[in-house]
């Protein structure tokens, strides 16, 4: 079974990726996973304040948390 075209393209082109400003009023920040094994992501979300919908996310997932580098097919059966 191969991945789809839509995860191929989004391994291709990550989309919200990156750091927002640590300095934005706006701009919400958390930690997971375990730092003892350097196994952690950041997500940040920076919300509109008049209207409270979020505006732009993004995230930085530690190196373990990433994927392989080259996507593959999983074995069938």
């Amino acid at each position: 079974m191969a991945y789809s075209d839509k995860v191929v393209d989004h391994y291709n082109n990550p989309r919200n990726v990156g750091s927002l400003p640590k300095a934005d009023p706006n701009v919400g920040t958390g930690l997971v996973g375990a730092p003892e094994c350097g196994d952690v992501m950041k997500l940040q979300m920076k919300i509109n304040p008049e209207t409270q919908v979020m505006k732009k996310p993004s995230s930085r997932p530690s190196a373990a948390a990433r994927p392989s580098p080259a996507p593959r097919s999983l074995p069938s059966g």
